[in-house]
């Protein structure tokens, strides 16, 4: 890129579930040039190595807009908090060991599936110590909780979530397999900023409620709620380049094959999006650049040239992440990414990318 100050907004816009309270935010990476656009409901290096997969040969382009809801693997510590005592201001969660972004497994040899079970064994707890597991980046260790007594019940000194929701984009569907991806990206905590580690989720209607025009500094996005028709199918898989599962249905479109990275040029485009109730439409853009073919994401710069969909968003904004790219009558790759400083502008990120991921 040309200019290294320009920040990111990632295209899909989450609300957190915490105590069965939804609450509305949006996520905000902690690098300063990439943001995650994620659209509410309520209005590192990335280098990896190549390895041979056998890619479908067809796929359903979708742009269709969905609600996404997730519920984690145990529950994720979102941020560590000190507790003012006589003695001091102290974490006993840090003390632990414990950090944003780890997954608390067991308690007491027990295994914790919500925020509820967690903070009531803190809460009751009788001499003050609890023994956890905790996931951190694919290895577990054990440790101890030592806790502080505050206001007459005891305290850890952090605040944990098990769950999230949010509205993003369907990017293709595998007539083969009936399996689908989205997003473009990872869904991570707000808080702690890493992919939260997903132990089941779902695929949901939408409605629209409201757009939000992007304007530069400040994300566009789309609000909307949850139409309460169930799931249309399961969310297996929430990882760097996007989620993935499979839908108990098939929805109407036509198949389309795969522009291959290295076929993929500067030049004229097209996304595939909603950005209203009704169904998913075209809109032009332009692949500006094509910045790294060697990474997971963040393959490509795109332009929204279309005027229409300029007027109606002001450009790329939370809840497009997702969006197909395409070229040439193929399909190239996924929204991802919105620059800060000019929604007209952001990322995309290759198909291939994604589809090797969700094996």
């Amino acid at each position: 890129m040309k200019n290294k100050n320009l920040r990111l907004y990632a295209s899909f816009l989450t609300v957190t579930i915490a105590f069965l309270v939804l609450i509305g935010l949006s996520i905000a990476a902690r690098n300063e040039e990439r943001v995650s656009l994620e659209a509410s409901v309520f209005n590192g290096d990335d280098g990896y190595k190549e390895t041979e997969k056998t890619l479908p040969e067809y796929l359903v382009p979708m742009g269709t807009v969905f609600g996404i809801k997730l519920y984690t693997e145990g529950v994720i510590v979102s941020a560590i908090e000190n507790i003012s005592t006589k003695s001091g201001a102290f974490s006993p969660a840090f003390d632990a060991g414990i950090r944003a972004g780890d997954f608390i497994i067991e308690a007491e040899g027990e295994f914790i599936d919500n925020n509820k079970e967690l903070s009531a064994l803190i809460k009751n707890d009788e001499d003050g110590k609890i023994e956890l597991l905790v996931k951190r980046d694919g290895g577990f260790f054990k440790t101890q909780l030592d806790l502080i007594k505050y206001e007459g019940s005891y305290k850890a000194g952090m605040w944990i979530r098990d769950s999230a929701a949010g509205i993003g984009t369907l990017t293709y569907y595998n007539p083969d397999t009936g399996e689908f991806g989205g997003l473009g990206h990872g869904i991570c905590d707000v808080e702690a900023g890493k992919v939260m580690t997903v132990k089941e989720g779902q695929p949901e209607n939408i409605v629209i409620s409201d757009i939000v025009k992007g304007e530069s500094g400040v994300p566009g996005r789309l609000s909307g709620y949850f139409a309460g028709e169930g799931p249309l199918g399961e969310i297996s898989k929430n990882c760097e380049t996007g989620i993935y599962g499979k839908l108990n249905f098939i929805p109407e479109g036509e198949k389309m094959k795969l522009l291959k990275k290295e076929e993929i040029s500067v030049g004229k485009a097209e996304i595939i999006c909603t950005v209203d109730n009704s169904a998913p439409v075209s809109y032009d853009i332009e692949i500006v650049e094509i910045v790294n073919d060697s990474r997971k994401v963040k393959n490509m710069v795109i332009k929204i040239t279309d005027e229409y969909l300029l007027n109606k968003t002001g450009g790329i904004i939370q809840g497009l992440s997702g969006s197909p790219i395409i070229q040439n009558g193929k399909l190239a790759g996924a929204v991802t990414h919105v620059f800060l400083d000019n929604p007209q502008m952001g990322y995309g990120i290759f198909i291939e990318n994604m589809l090797e991921a969700a094996e």
